[in-house]
């Protein structure tokens, strides 16, 4: 499932998880949610969407887990490649 964001159509919430539990691979339950907020760069106007946090929850006949991720300090960058065949 997801929420756009209203005024730019970006993706600004995702979540995901498994809808019943599958003890037979011993989870009881998966559950993902990532959050995306604007990231300007100074280079440009255009305003990225990318990911600000993400929280992961797994839980087995043992054990639980939550996991918080945050992402901050986006830097843009490019790469140059260039591409040959070889000769036989």
């Amino acid at each position: 499932m997801g929420r756009l964001q209203p005024q730019s159509g970006c993706i600004a919430k995702i979540q995901a998880g498994i809808g019943d539990t599958l003890l037979d691979v011993g989870l009881k339950s998966l559950n993902a949610e990532i959050e995306f907020a604007p990231v300007p760069f100074s280079d440009t106007k255009k305003v990225y969407w990318f990911p600000s946090q993400t929280l992961v929850e797994v839980e087995t006949p043992k054990q639980h887990w939550r996991n918080l991720h945050q992402f901050t300090a986006y830097r843009k960058f490019s790469v140059s490649t260039e591409e040959q065949v070889a000769k036989k």
